[in-house]
């Protein structure tokens, strides 16, 4: 299936920032002298889940909008369908979820102050971008829908029904 050009760019400037926090990190540890953030194992493991979920998400998510959000045959990135059930019923942006958890798990599996502090960083930066413009978007797109769908779904942590 054809990627669209701005679903290109996007990706791009997504894994660039990523590469570039890891950079920056490790480089502010080595400027500062900054020691591990972790000692034995434990950490590890924990990383490691967090990116297999992390990885998992944005997979789960883009799967179920490729299935769900389209009449026609659209290029990659681009729905002409509010997606609502599977696991958007749960949270409007899984795919930032798993970006959240991918940067949360490089934190323990690098061990470096500098880029948690890098990785903090981006969090801000993703939910900002989620919050401010992709769900602005959506609504152009998709209206009074999208802002029903709004009120009854999080952004990013699901709600804990309790009976």
């Amino acid at each position: 299936m054809k990627l669209s050009e701005e679903f290109k760019k996007k990706s791009t400037r997504v894994m660039l920032v990523f590469a570039g926090s890891i950079i920056i990190g490790l480089g502010i540890d080595r400027v500062f002298g900054l020691p591990h953030m972790f000692k034995g194992n434990i950490h590890k493991i924990v990383g490691w889940i967090l990116l297999i979920i992390g990885f998992a998400l944005p997979s789960i998510s883009g799967r179920n909008l490729t299935v769900k959000g389209r009449d026609k045959d659209l290029p990659r990135g681009i729905t002409d369908k509010l997606v609502t059930n599977g696991i958007y019923s749960y949270v409007r942006h899984p795919a930032f979820d798993g970006f959240i958890l991918i940067l949360m798990g490089l934190a323990p599996l690098i061990n470096s102050y500098g880029y948690a502090a890098m990785a903090l960083v981006d969090i801000c930066l993703i939910i900002y971008f989620a919050l401010a413009i992709e769900e602005k978007e959506n609504y152009e797109k998709f209206g009074e829908t999208y802002l029903e769908y709004k009120k009854r779904v999080p952004p990013f942590i699901p709600k804990i029904k309790r009976k």
